[in-house]
């Protein structure tokens, strides 16, 4: 039935509403655990990615999306109930449990998307990453695919209750990242070897979206800026 839904029903309709176009699926494995790694730049960012690739990808997503009220609540939970799990942000173990969460679904051979920035970002830049991605990588010795998502934030931008139609979205997919083999395969990763992998992850991603990096945590500069 998710497959049935996915692919038959929601991934025509929106790949027709948003002009979606797709460079680099073949990047993807088609088994084995992987993790599905891109910019973020609006809501629809985790709908987009598990509709391009022929595997079923979990994402986790704050507990907001799944209590929302009124028709644009339901159509988030409906959306987010398929291949979603909901964390609760405001518990201080949360950050620990989704990367544990996301370990277990990979080890069993599946596959997760993740967006190392930890929000949107504020504008067309793509920003540092979290560690967490890395963590997950290497306690399953699974590869990081990254991915650019470029038109999202003109087709979905903040603030506005309902989407722009008809604009292009390009997801942009990279060759595999594998942090095991650029770190040397040293028993424990130094929080520096962690943090530089990561950076060069999103170094990648900015390549492929020919945007420029920034070495800010993203939330920093949207709280300077709502100040």
């Amino acid at each position: 039935m998710y497959w049935l839904f996915r692919h038959v029903i929601v991934g025509p309709l929106l790949r027709l509403l948003f002009r979606i176009k797709v460079v680099g699926l073949e990047n993807v494995p088609r088994t084995g655990g992987v993790i599905l790694a891109s910019n973020h730049q609006a809501v629809i960012d985790s709908f987009i990615i598990p509709l391009i690739v022929n595997r079923q990808v979990t994402f986790i997503a704050k507990s907001e999306y799944f209590t929302g009220k009124g028709v644009i609540g339901r159509l988030k939970k409906s959306f987010f109930s398929i291949g979603a799990l909901p964390i609760d942000r405001s518990d201080r173990l949360a950050g620990k449990n989704a990367i544990e969460l996301m370990k277990k679904i990979v080890a069993e051979g599946g596959t997760i998307g993740i967006h190392p920035e930890g929000t949107r970002a504020p504008d067309q830049h793509v920003y540092r990453g979290k560690n967490g991605v890395f963590d997950v990588a290497w306690a399953t010795k699974a590869p990081i695919i990254p991915i650019a998502l470029l038109g999202t934030r003109e087709a979905n931008p903040p603030g506005k209750r309902w989407p722009r139609f008809f604009t292009r979205i390009t997801v942009i997919i990279g060759e595999p990242f594998d942090v095991r083999s650029r770190v040397g395969g040293v028993p424990v990763p130094t929080l520096f070897a962690k943090s530089y992998q990561v950076s060069q992850l999103m170094r990648v991603i900015a390549r492929l979206a020919d945007w420029e990096y920034v070495d800010i945590d993203a939330q920093k500069v949207k709280n300077s800026r709502s100040t």
